[in-house]
């Protein structure tokens, strides 16, 4: 593309009149802890921390979309899980949990974005019934350069430039 190469991206999911999963059970020696958080918009935001001991191993941060538009909508701005403990259900659950206090408040539409390269992390949305509604990506550009042998060559755009 004219010397440009797709170098990262993002894909947006949307969950429209969503009904929120029974979280599954989680193993044990594992405490969920959910936190409402004030927003700006009227509905509140949650926070799901998974701990085990004093070590945070999960965590699912949702906002209300009402902080940037009318939407009644909730948008999960955070989800991730330390690697020794992914493939558990440890962020299906703590997903779950998230959207169970919006929707209690009578937000029905649920949104998550994941990076373009996460194909797990888009499996796992793709089970809660998300369906893809739009991406994004960045775009770098190929240098021409001159190299000491005076032959052309072409090199990546460093990062920041």
């Amino acid at each position: 593309m004219n010397g440009y190469d797709r170098v990262r991206g993002e894909i947006f999911l949307d969950w429209p009149q969503f009904e929120p999963i029974r979280p599954s059970p989680i193993e044990a020696g594992i405490e969920v802890q959910v936190e409402l958080r004030e927003g700006k918009g009227e509905m509140l935001g949650v926070e799901v921390r998974a701990l085990k001991g004093e070590d945070q191993v999960g965590f699912c941060g949702s906002i209300s979309c009402g902080e940037f538009s009318r939407s009644p909508e909730v948008f999960t701005d955070s989800l991730s899980v330390k690697d020794g403990y992914q493939g558990r259900g440890l962020g299906k659950h703590i997903l779950g949990r998230s959207l169970q206090e919006p929707h209690r408040i009578e937000c029905r539409n649920a949104a998550i974005s994941n990076d373009w390269n996460d194909h797990r992390a888009l499996l796992l949305h793709s089970n809660f019934d998300c369906h893809v509604v739009d991406w994004a990506y960045c775009l770098s550009r190929r240098w021409r350069t001159r190299c000491s042998t005076g032959l052309d060559g072409i090199a990546a755009q460093p990062d920041g430039a």
